[in-house]
């Protein structure tokens, strides 16, 4: 069953009516990002009752970790303790830590001492990781197989275990006796495979892993690379901790576009359209500062060449799209800059040959729109000293704007900031000034001749 319209609205006269049994028929059908949905669409009071129906059903965690995080946040403020306990069992190590970090430290503490002491441990060796690496991602409840184990057993094994678990297996992973990882499986393989050959006669060896420090990007670098489901994660030893499945790195590479699109304008991820006015406004007033900053420098640009521009009154008209024009070079170096960083296609020991290839694109789409530039102000002012001007202030300001969008993220990855952060406004502010500056001065210098 979808959210409809209509199902949306029977939902919530069930809720009104606090009729539970048949609220926990309808939410059960629905899927978790459709519940997460729901949610969002309810007042304060109406999510209180759904959780109550949520819980009931076993369904709230399945709900709360497709919730955004802003959202996760207000929803769990709602939730008991006794209940959140009862709800942290029901799902999986990895979302179970998911929720802690989402409140506050010592409420964590609190709920973390409640758990079993075998889920307690599973999160607490998820929680010692960093955020960002690929041990905060994986799932630690995993099969464990070893190498003298038949097919017959192992197929046995996967059976018992898919009863209550949630999550589906494509490959099993094959161990030593102290854990460390020696080849994989895939599924297809296993159940074809003779049912009292030994696991070791056909496993896969070598099988691609991701180690618990690398960082949460390295990780979906490597799923996607080599096109996986599931990767298997490692400790410095070669020991198998985890597991981390390709949904969980999508929605890691997704929260990393979003970051990135936000960080390229000067806006932090936390600014999203329900977050409290002021606290937006604190956090984009800097970079709007910087941004009259920038402007003013751009202004005090023109006002130096106002001779030129009293004497030939066109070339305000060309201003913008000499500016207009270097920008847009420079933030689409930005963008795949920034993209290839984040996936790791480029290292900074490769920043020359970055630089000079996208100088050398900016350069040659210099020229051709240069070109149409100038043409066109040449046929309608008349002008070709004109047309001569746009087409070399416009070939600069381009190059320009492809070394800075090109520089700035390599400069601030060298200096281990996020080579996203604001460099659609530095990049703006550049090409906007030299855009000015190039126009203006070369005009002053032919000016004469116009």
């Amino acid at each position: 069953m979808t959210l409809s319209n209509a199902n949306l609205e029977m939902i919530r006269r069930l809720i009104r009516r606090q009729v539970i049994p048949p609220l926990q028929k309808m939410i059960e059908k629905l899927e978790g990002a459709d519940l997460s949905d729901l949610m969002m669409k309810l007042t304060p009071n109406e999510q209180r009752i759904l959780i109550t129906a949520l819980h009931l059903s076993g369904k709230a965690g399945v709900m709360l970790k497709e919730l955004p995080e802003g959202k996760l946040k207000n929803v769990l403020e709602k939730i008991p303790d006794e209940m959140l306990v009862k709800i942290m069992c029901q799902i999986q190590a990895d979302d179970a830590a998911m929720l802690l970090e989402s409140v506050d430290r010592e409420r964590a503490s609190s709920v973390l001492e409640k758990l079993p002491g075998k889920l307690n441990d599973k999160i607490e060796e998820i929680l010692r990781f960093p955020s960002d690496t690929a041990g905060s991602l994986m799932n630690t409840y995993f099969l464990e197989f070893f190498s003298d184990m038949s097919a017959k057993d192992a197929l046995d094994k996967i059976r018992k275990w898919s009863i209550n678990q949630q999550d589906p297996i494509y490959s099993i992973y094959v161990l030593d006796d102290s854990h460390h990882l020696m080849g994989h499986i895939p599924l297809r393989n296993l159940a074809l495979a003779d049912p009292e050959d030994t696991l070791d006669n056909f496993m896969l060896h070598d099988p691609v892993t991701v180690n618990a420090y690398q960082t949460t990007d390295e990780a979906a670098y490597v799923i996607t690379r080599y096109d996986l489901v599931s990767v298997p994660v490692v400790d410095d030893n070669h020991r198998m901790v985890g597991i981390i499945m390709i949904d969980d790195v999508i929605d890691t590479m997704m929260e990393s576009v979003a970051e990135q699109a936000f960080s390229m304008q000067g806006i932090t991820e936390e600014d999203r359209i329900d977050t409290p006015a002021f606290k937006s406004i604190k956090s984009r007033f800097p970079w709007m500062m910087i941004n009259l900053v920038t402007a003013f420098i751009a202004s005090s640009v023109v006002g130096l060449f106002e001779g030129s521009i009293q004497k030939v009154v066109a070339l305000a008209t060309f201003m913008p799209i000499v500016a207009g024009l270097g920008g847009n070079s420079g933030t689409q170096a930005l963008a795949v800059m920034v993209r290839s960083l984040a996936l790791g296609e480029i290292e900074i020991s490769e920043a020359r040959k970055a630089i000079l290839r996208q100088v050398f694109i900016s350069l040659s789409l210099g020229i051709v729109v240069g070109l149409v530039t100038g043409g066109l102000a040449f046929l309608w002012k008349s002008s070709p000293v004109l047309g001569l001007v746009i087409f070399l202030s416009m070939l600069i300001n381009m190059i320009i704007g492809g070394l800075v969008g090109t520089g700035v993220p390599l400069l601030l990855k060298s200096l281990g900031q996020d080579p996203a952060m604001g460099g659609g406004v530095l990049v703006t502010a550049t090409t906007d000034s030299m855009g000015f500056l190039c126009f203006l001065g070369i005009s002053t210098l032919f000016i004469q001749y116009m």
